[in-house]
């Protein structure tokens, strides 16, 4: 073998060594799958509550659409909801029954307080065994709040009031109201019957997206059949049809103080309102005092700066592995920062529950360092929104935090081509040896 032969090989391996090194050292950008879990991160933002002052020690505002709290006071605290309970009847009524079904007065519904269509009109009863309309019963349990209708319902719908009770659990848990418990269908006092403004909410906008119940709700007058006698029913939401109220509940115990449930509807923009143990039940224009400042407030009410663009939210933890598809599984750890100021209502309910998730969707961190923008998700409650942020991690961090272990693999990849070239040297001398003795051996026959 000639010396060109020779380096020309040697030339040729070095390239090959090289670019498979490269190739591996590469690799790790592009894209790697790996399985990662969401990352919740806290907000650092401060707020101050602002807003109406109102009379009730428990309140919320909510916009329909979005599901955006505008206003809170104490939404998510511990409360009774008394008559408000009815709105869950009502719903579970409508998913259940129709309007022509007949609905019978049961024996449980007999011994119910006032207000109660059995006892509430002059001359008017209705004995056990008597049959309704499914339409007129939804308008008693909603206009007029009667309390035996509730569990008239109970009885159609779940058997008996216990199963009833059951399945109001389960449609909570479904709608998500986290912090509610349902014991009675017409929400009289029980220890063990609670809820919060906020789940009420919730309740009451899965209520009103039901065309019967919200038909029901946003009648003023109407009539209904008792034992063959018609009964003229007035709604007993005051606010109905006055400066954009469209529709509602009320409630009062002793323990719930007087409560109200609200829809409103002004120049198309929909925003329900709770209000819960306004001052007490001796008072109850306070409810609609309350209920008219808080939407006053609401309507006017604009998002301010939560979160301001630039700021890191939570450091979060990353897979990659350090050769691409090869090598060990190694973790780095990196700020999240919002690249957009985010805009939300001033409440305490957003301060106190409002995420920012960061999902690498299976990326790993070298592909996450490529990307110059990412999707964070907010969450504050049931309100879900994108915004744009970034993560604070460059490929050479990774390759940083690695440097020693690349070092190695270089100076390993080095010794190994020192060791071939070596052995090709070596082969090579000893293949010239044999040529050189060959042809003086040769040479000495010849002559």
């Amino acid at each position: 073998m000639t010396k060109t032969n020779f380096f020309s090989k040697k030339n040729l391996l070095i390239k090959t060594i090289a670019l498979i090194f490269m190739l591996s050292f590469f690799l790790p950008f592009s894209n790697i799958a790996n399985a990662d879990t969401p990352t919740k991160i806290s907000t650092e933002a401060t707020t101050n509550d602002v807003g109406p002052n109102l009379s009730a020690k428990y309140a919320i505002s909510m916009d329909l659409k979005t599901g955006e709290v505008i206003y809170s006071k104490n939404a998510d605290a511990k409360a009774y909801p008394a008559s408000l309970t009815k709105l869950m009847t009502a719903l579970l009524f409508a998913e259940h029954a129709n309007k022509t079904d007949e609905i019978t007065f049961t024996k449980e519904a007999s011994i119910q307080p006032p207000y109660s269509l059995h006892s509430n009109w002059p001359g008017v009863s209705i004995p056990v065994g008597q049959k309704m309309s499914g339409e007129d019963v939804m308008k008693a349990l909603l206009m007029f709040s009667a309390n035996d209708a509730a569990y008239m319902i109970a009885d159609y719908v779940g058997g008996n009031s216990k199963n009833f009770a059951n399945m109001m659990n389960e449609e909570a848990k479904k709608l998500g109201m986290k912090d509610t418990h349902f014991v009675t269908a017409n929400g009289l006092q029980d220890t063990d019957h609670y809820t919060t403004a906020y789940d009420l909410a919730i309740l009451l906008k899965a209520a009103f997206a039901n065309p019967w119940v919200k038909e029901t709700m946003e009648t003023k007058n109407s009539s209904i059949m008792i034992n063959g006698k018609r009964v003229d029913l007035v709604n007993r939401n005051e606010l109905l049809g006055k400066d954009g109220n469209i529709a509602g509940k009320t409630g009062t115990t002793n323990d719930a103080g007087n409560c109200l449930a609200s829809v409103y509807n002004r120049d198309g923009r929909e925003i329900l309102g709770i209000i819960l143990f306004s001052n007490d039940m001796h008072t109850p224009d306070n409810r609609y005092k309350d209920m008219e400042a808080m939407m006053n407030y609401s309507y006017s009410a604009k998002p301010e700066v939560f979160i301001k663009s630039g700021q890191s939210i939570k450091d979060v933890t990353l897979k990659y592995k350090l050769f691409g598809f090869f090598g060990p599984t190694k973790e780095i750890t990196a700020p999240v920062t919002v690249d957009q100021d985010v805009m939300m209502y001033n409440n305490t309910f957003n301060k106190n529950h409002t995420d920012i998730t960061f999902n690498s969707n299976g990326d790993s961190a070298w592909k996450a360092s490529s990307k110059d923008s990412l999707d964070l998700t907010l969450v504050s409650g049931q309100y879900k929104t994108t915004v744009k942020g970034s993560i604070g991690i460059s490929k050479f961090d990774l390759i940083k935090a690695n440097i020693f272990v690349y070092l190695g693999v270089l100076v390993g990849i080095a010794l190994i081509v020192l060791i071939i070239l070596f052995i090709i040297r070596t082969i090579n001398k000893r293949r010239s040896r044999r040529s050189r003795y060959s042809s003086y051996s040769n040479y000495r026959r010849r002559y």
